[in-house]
This record gives C-alpha cells, structure tokens and sequence, in this order.
C-alpha cells in the first residue's frame, strides 16, 4: 500500500510540475503583471526563454525526484517538492523579467 501511494505522491507532484509553465503564464494573466501586448511583442522570447527553459528545468527537476524512492527520512518530501515548486518559480521570474 505505500508502494502505490509514493507512486502515486510521485506522479502527482511531476504532473503539477509538467504544468508549471501553463499556471504560471495564466496566473500573470489574470493577475495583470503582463499584458496581452507585451506578449505579442515578445513572443519568440516568450517561447524559447520560458516555455522551452521551464520544460527542460522541469525534465530536470522530475529526474532529481527519483531520489525520492532512495531516501527514507524526511528528506524525501523535499525531493518531492522540486519537480512542483522550482519550474514554477523559474516561470514566475522569467514572466516578470518580460513585464
């Protein structure tokens, strides 16, 4: 049964950090810290500098969370959270940097 749920906890977390990139530019969206023009005006920016390099801080991250199932302290919990919360916030200050 913990076999299952670590699978699970594992999937989970690379799942949100596979959307990191789409919450991210949503979330500035909505939020007003960009404006539909200065995305227009830098969309190859916005397409090499933050969809391609969150992806890959993504692929990453995802690969660093396999430490999850080799730790058995709490410890592990924090290779957890890398694949969720570092492409987030990598994709919060590129999408400040374009504003």
């Amino acid at each position: 049964m913990n076999i299952i749920r670590n699978i699970v906890l594992f999937l989970l977390a690379n799942g949100l950090g596979f959307m990191a990139a789409p919450i991210a530019y949503n979330v500035a969206l909505l939020s007003g810290a960009l404006s539909l023009e200065t995305l227009e005006s830098n969309a190859a920016t916005l397409q090499i500098n933050f969809f391609t390099t969150t992806a890959i801080t993504w692929i990453f991250c995802a690969l660093f969370s396999l430490g999850f199932f080799l730790v058995k302290s709490k410890l592990r919990l924090i290779f957890l959270l890398f694949p969720a919360l570092l492409p987030l916030l990598y994709g919060l200050s590129i999408l400040a940097g374009l504003s």
